[in-house]
């Protein structure tokens, strides 16, 4: 509850990025920072590689310790190898052991043709990358497996948003 003498302090840190902070008189927080800006997304192949980016968006807003990310890439599979990761989020999830987050992506475009019905993520305690993983087209479609280069299209999209803890 705010009362007559607290204060509202805003920090101005670029023209996309800010943080706000409530305090009381005595300084003492009422509501946990509020911060947003650019996170970009990379996708990283496990064994070798990198991909061409058309397009490489990220956004997040974070308050107190929820952050929100939305992210949309585009690009071409060039040379990547190996199982692949997305890495780029703005601040690590919480270390909570085994608090692992299944994140489902909105979209994707070309990342396998009909090789697979669903894409989802996994991301694991104190990191700022997760896995990606994809569900097969076959009968059973309670298994999901690493996605891999060999997956991709040439050209691919995949984008989505999703909200995680951090400590």
């Amino acid at each position: 509850t705010c009362a007559a003498n607290d204060v509202v302090h805003v920090y101005a840190k670029t023209t996309t990025l800010f943080e706000l902070r409530i305090e009381k008189a005595d300084g003492t927080a009422i509501v946990g920072a509020y911060t947003q800006g650019a996170c970009p997304p990379t996708l990283v192949p496990g064994t070798s590689g990198a991909p061409t980016y058309g397009s490489q968006v990220g956004l997040y807003t974070k308050i107190g310790r929820l952050v929100t990310v939305q992210w949309f890439m585009t690009g071409a599979r060039n040379t990547m190898v190996g199982t692949l990761s997305l890495s780029g989020l703005p601040f690590a999830s919480t270390a909570t052991a085994n608090m692992y987050l299944g994140i489902a992506l909105g979209l994707w475009y070309q990342v396998g043709g009909t090789t697979f019905t669903n894409m989802v993520g996994f991301l694991p305690p104190s990191s700022t990358t997760f896995n990606l993983y994809v569900q097969p087209t076959a009968a059973d479609h309670i298994q999901v497996t690493l996605w891999n280069a060999t997956d991709i299209s040439a050209n691919w999209q995949v984008g989505g948003s999703f909200s995680y803890m951090t400590d």
